[in-house]
């Protein structure tokens, strides 16, 4: 996009005798505009400042301040080419305007300009301050790529030339890497030139080849890329694994395929003494495959249907310093002499709404893999390429975009499996579908409004929000006079700094807020006004006060409110909270909005008061006021009501992209595979299960996953049975159980480890972390839990959502002003266990508005002031806190899986 560049001049004057002006005081130019027809001028001092904006080509716009003069009568501006030389025919009179728009200067080119004044006598003043801009030249080519590279195995950046649009760099399928790199989202980054895209695994070493294509510069009109160019990049990760046998199998009576998961060296791969098979078959020769990930091993004559065990060594990777096997790793295989069956499709399951996986039960030929029309989606959903895996197993498509909740038929025929026989599957069909969870279907809320000096006020919204309807002043008013004069988001999209006519202070105003955007990609937006109320303070000298605390319904985590916007740097420092009864505080957040804190903390317990000590934080105005004395809140939390059952609550687990769902076969284990539960010994069914993802498989930390628990349970891991040795934290924490589980994927069996546990934090380990197997890409573990205070009968499916809880309305509320009451409202995205609290800044509950179940939707709650027992309540600050339950439910027992709970502040007047 080209630049417009204004010109900003501001001019002033002083009282004086009509027609007669006095001497001017600004700085006066040689030459002098020929219409000025008095001695002396008219006494404009005049300060002229250099911005840019956006616009067109060609242009400039200058723009300067009114004068005052009662009888000033218009403008004239001067342009040249030339510094300080200006003539009539050079200039504009504009009248009264303040702003004028040359149109048609040489791009290129800079121009010089001077705006002088003239009253209604035809005095005209001397000439304002010059100032100078350079005219853009129009932008013609599209954004080209200034470099690539691989951050991580799965993240690369793109970086263009110039800004390009957000709809276009965040467009996935705009790129393409070779070598089955699939790319699962482009996101743009701040600087508008830089994309990341997240996709799947590199190989360490190996060069990729990324094809760009359709990404738009930010010019009017818009130049894009096309034809795609291409650029070439290479993930050179610090690699301290060494490689890891994925696939054996026998190929023929004489052939055995070996494959790795990642290049390895040809002198390690074509050494015979590095590979060793059972049953008496012996190895004559290794040819290596060109991709260096696998090697075909000719060997003696296999019988038919007899299985044997390879047994691979001291194969080296290519890092700079080569990684050498530790151990030898021993698969087995079986060898068929005449495979007459045909490829079975496991599964199919979108990734997203344009990535489709086909797994097959047995390797199938890449040719008949990857032939576009052996797939067909019902509903005319097209198929545009098919890619298969290393492992010749699992086929990716890219479609058409699906539709969310909509059941969908994939037609699979002539697919070839790798047998000598090349059978071929005739026509199967698949039904799949994508749940809509995680659909952003909700219009932005705002959730701080606050004035950071007399002419900013601060907007922040839940979510990043689009930037063209957050810098336009149309969406915003403020009341008792207050214009706007600009609007900026903040680099992160969540917040908005207003630009305004000056605040009084220590009064409070009233910020609307309409139309306002997300960035979903079919974008939400305001439907009705937002009204929030803020109070200018011109020079804070008062240090933030703790409003309150509140046990969370895990009694895990204690929020701390505080009455204005607090410094991180202070307000996240564990140190200055203590609390009571030797209870430990871990580490501590703080808000978007600034003024909440959430401390992660040891066990609480009901029914008990218990007190945090707060001191040492400091507000975020400009004197950063801190604390002068400690201030000490009590809260307690009374023991849960009439819940079926009680309830076993899971939080704060620490891969936030894990899922939770109920145990059972058919359900998928990973977050980013395919592969489901084929059979669940009959003890755990329905129990609660961690969704964990199979890209984690190779994490070798001692400490990898963490989640709280609020009393007894025991805690169960679903290891790959191939795994032996298992991990130290596997071994030394759990018990082996003889019972396993069963599913379609790399391997079939998961062997079952259990440990008991009390309330508080659970610590797990890394897939492959010290003393386990690092020879063989083992299958990554998933986790579940057994409430042994619970009842599991029954079945049911409840999965987690999310929820948002608006600001109430009006806010402050004067019962005597004709706000005889205030409205709360929430969207609920799922069916919910729901518990609105309002509470006095003592932590006392006053009020209960709901407890119990609600459909999805939003859902509005109005209060009068009044207390339980329909008292009228006292004036002053309010707290109000909704606690959803998420639930997994199995007849009368329920398990809260990602209790959540969040506060707001109200002020009720009277």
């Amino acid at each position: 996009m080209e630049d417009l560049h204004t010109v900003w001049v501001a001019l002033f004057s002083r009282p004086h005798t009509e027609g007669r002006p006095p001497a001017a005081r600004a700085k006066r130019l040689p030459a002098a505009p020929p219409s000025r027809r008095a001695a002396r001028s008219l006494p404009f001092f005049f300060c002229a400042n250099l911005l840019f904006s956006s616009a067109w080509p060609g242009s400039l716009t200058v723009s300067w301040d009114a004068n005052s003069e009662p009888d000033l009568a218009g403008y004239r501006v001067y342009y040249s080419l030339t510094a300080q030389t200006y003539t009539a025919a050079s200039s504009r009179d504009v009248g009264l305007k303040l702003v004028t728009t040359f149109d048609n200067l040489e791009e290129g080119k800079t121009y010089y300009f001077v705006v002088t004044a003239y009253d209604q006598a035809g005095n005209e003043s001397s000439y304002s301050a010059e100032v100078s801009a350079k005219v853009s030249v129009t932008d013609q080519a599209p954004p080209q790529i200034s470099a690539v590279s691989a951050l991580d195995q799965t993240t690369v950046a793109v970086e263009f030339t110039e800004p390009v649009t957000k709809a276009s760099a965040e467009n996935k399928g705009n790129y393409r890497i070779d070598q089955q790199i699939v790319i699962a989202r482009a996101t743009l980054q701040a600087d508008n030139r830089t994309v990341i895209l997240e996709t799947s695994e590199h190989s360490n070493g190996k060069t990729y080849t990324i094809t760009v294509q359709n990404v738009s510069d930010a010019a009017l009109p818009p130049n894009s890329i096309n034809p795609a160019v291409s650029a070439t990049y290479t993930f050179t990760g610090l690699d301290q694994a060494p490689p890891i046998v994925t696939y054996v199998g026998a190929v023929d009576a004489a052939t055995v395929e070996v494959r790795f998961d990642e290049p390895v060296s040809a002198a390690s791969a074509e050494k015979l003494d590095n590979y060793a098979i059972t049953g008496g078959i012996t190895i004559s020769s290794i040819a290596r495959h060109t991709d260096n990930r696998g090697v075909h091993l000719k060997t003696s004559t296999h019988q038919d249907g007899a299985g044997y065990q390879l047994t691979v060594r001291n194969l080296a990777d290519l890092a700079a310093t080569p990684n050498v096997m530790p151990e030898a790793a021993t698969l087995a295989y079986t060898y068929r002499a005449n495979d007459q069956q045909a490829p079975a499709v496991l599964a199919a399951a979108l990734l997203d709404l344009t990535t489709l996986s086909v797994t097959f039960d047995e390797r199938v030929t890449k040719a008949s893999a990857e032939q576009v029309s052996n797939y067909r989606i019902s509903d005319n959903v097209q198929v545009q390429t098919a890619r298969l895996n290393a492992e010749a197993t699992e086929v990716i498509l890219t479609t058409a975009a699906h539709v969310y909740d909509r059941d969908y038929t994939l037609t699979v025929s002539g697919i070839t499996d790798a047998s000598a026989n090349a059978n071929v599957l005739s026509a199967t069909q698949v039904r799949y579908r994508l749940e809509q969870q995680g659909v952003d279907r909700e219009a932005p809320v705002v959730t701080y409004v606050g004035a950071n000096d007399e002419t900013t006020v601060e907007v922040r919204f839940n979510e990043p929000v689009t930037k063209a309807s957050a810098e336009n002043l149309a969406n915003y008013s403020i009341n008792q006079g207050i214009t706007l004069n600009g609007a900026t988001l903040h680099l992160d999209g969540r917040g908005v700094h207003l630009k305004t006519s000056a605040h009084s202070d220590g009064r409070t105003y009233a910020l609307t807020v309409f139309g306002i955007a997300d960035r979903a990609p079919a974008p939400n937006t305001m439907t009705s006004s937002a009204v929030m109320a803020y109070t200018f303070r011109a020079n804070d000298l008062d240090p933030p006060a703790a409003l309150a605390a509140i046990l969370a319904a895990d009694l895990l985590a204690v929020t701390v409110l505080f009455d204005e916007k607090v410094s991180a740097a202070t307000a996240t420092n564990p140190d200055n909270y203590r609390i009571s009864e030797n209870v430990q505080v871990y580490s501590a957040s703080l808000n978007d909005e600034g003024t909440e804190v959430t401390l992660a903390t040891s066990l609480h317990w009901h029914d008990h008061s218990f007190t945090v000590t707060v001191r040492g934080v400091a507000d975020a105005s400009n004197n950063g006021n801190v604390m002068a004395q400690p201030v000490v809140l009590t809260y307690r939390l009374s023991a849960p009501g009439q819940i079926p059952g009680g309830s076993l609550t899971i939080s704060a687990w620490s891969r936030k992209e894990y899922q939770i769902d109920t145990l059972r076969a058919g359900k998928r284990l990973y977050i980013d595979r395919v592969h489901t539960l084929t059979s669940v010994p009959k003890k755990f069914e329905g129990l609660l299960m961690f969704r964990t993802a199979y890209r984690d498989r190779r994490d070798r930390s001692n400490t990898f996953f963490e989640f709280n628990l609020n009393r007894e349970a025991d805690v169960y891991i679903a290891y790959d049975n191939r795994g032996e040795p298992a991990p130290n934290w596997l071994t030394d924490n759990f018990t082996r159980v003889s019972k396993s589980v069963l599913i379609n994927g790399p391997t079939d069996q998961m062997q079952i480890w259990k440990a008991h546990y009390y309330p508080g934090r659970v610590q797990l380990g890394g897939n492959m972390a010290a003393g386990g197997r690092t020879d063989v890409a083992l299958t990554m573990y998933f986790v579940f839990v057994d409430d042994l205070q619970g009842d599991r009968s029954g079945t049911s499916n409840g999965v987690p959502r999310l929820f948002t809880l608006h600001q109430n309305f009006p806010n402050p509320f004067n019962l005597n002003a004709g706000h005889v009451q205030t409205e709360i409202s929430y969207f609920l995205r799922q069916e919910s266990y729901v518990v609105l609290t309002i509470y006095n800044m003592l932590g006392q509950a006053v009020r209960t508005m709901q407890d119990g179940v609600l459909s999805p939707g939003l859902h509005r709650h109005v209060w009068n002031g009044l207390d339980n027992d329909f008292q009228a309540l006292p004036s002053g600050k309010y707290l109000y806190a909704l606690e959803i339950r998420e639930q997994v439910s199995n007849g009368a027992f329920t398990v809260t899986t990602a209790l959540e709970r969040q506060t707001k502040v109200m002020t009720l007047l009277k």
